[in-house]
Parts: C-alpha cells; structure tokens; sequence
C-alpha cells in the first residue's frame, strides 16, 4: 500500500517522481513538484490522466495555461500537447493507458 499524500524529502531536487505501478497496460507514476518546477510541453503516446492530490499549479493545454489545483482531475487523448507546472508544492497522480 503507498500513502499518496507522503510528502517525500525533496533532498534539493526540484520534483521527485515514482512509478507505483506497471500492469497489464496501466502506468500509474506519483509527482511531488517544489514550488516553481515545470515540465515543458510534451505530448504523451497513449491517454493519460491527471489527478491533483495536494497543492496548486497549473496546466498547459491547446497553448494556453489552466490553474489546477487540489481535486483537480482531467483526461487528455494520446498526443495532445501539455505541460506542468507547479505554483505551490504539488502532488500529481499520473495514469497512462497503453
């Protein structure tokens, strides 16, 4: 069992990613963001969804930046074109669909 909301010891890094699981076709990758840190525009092969479980950010989507925050959940298809960043420390939950 993994404890979503455990904040992890950053050690100086600016996010820290682990991958919970890897199964019969789902990816499932946990976030933990310091305020400020961004991942540039990407686009991801398969679906994927996007679960803000702590903190605030926002969301780059169709060019232009949406405020996400805790709660937040959205899908988006294979190869839209997105990017994160984090206005506060933020905890990201991350599903991808092969």
């Amino acid at each position: 069992m993994t404890n979503l909301l455990a904040e992890p010891e950053l050690g100086g890094k600016t996010m820290v990613s682990r991958t919970l699981a890897t199964e019969a076709g789902l990816r499932v990758v946990l976030f933990h963001f310091a305020p400020g840190h961004e991942l540039a525009a990407h686009r991801a092969p398969v679906p994927i969804s996007i679960q803000i479980l702590a903190g605030e950010g926002e969301l780059l989507r169709a060019g232009e930046w949406t405020p996400v925050a805790t709660g937040s959940f959205l899908v988006l298809p294979a190869s839209e074109e997105h990017g994160v960043r984090a206005t506060s420390a933020m905890t990201m939950l991350l599903t991808m669909a092969r």
